[in-house]
């Protein structure tokens, strides 16, 4: 009994630490570019487009042809800062 409420106590600290980083920044993460195909063959490439960082937020940049369902992601390898929370 005494060892499950240690293990629940380190899993809460944990989770809270977590919760606490999280909410200090937003929005960042790694960028990518995004290849969309016309079928799931995946061979024939009808548009692309490429993630923007704006403002610490990862945003969809204009598309080049069209978009399907059928894509691939590339990293670019930038990476979005993100913003800090003003909480």
């Amino acid at each position: 009994m005494m060892r499950s409420i240690k293990v629940l106590a380190v899993a809460l600290t944990a989770l809270a630490g977590a919760a606490a980083t999280a909410a200090l920044a937003y929005g960042g993460g790694p960028m990518y570019f995004h290849i969309f195909y016309e079928d799931a063959s995946m061979t024939v490439q009808v548009g692309a487009r490429r993630d923007v960082c704006m403002n610490g937020v990862i945003t969809a940049g204009p598309v080049n042809g069209r978009v399907s369902n059928y894509s691939e992601q590339i990293p670019t390898g930038q990476y979005c800062q993100g913003y800090a929370s003003s909480n």
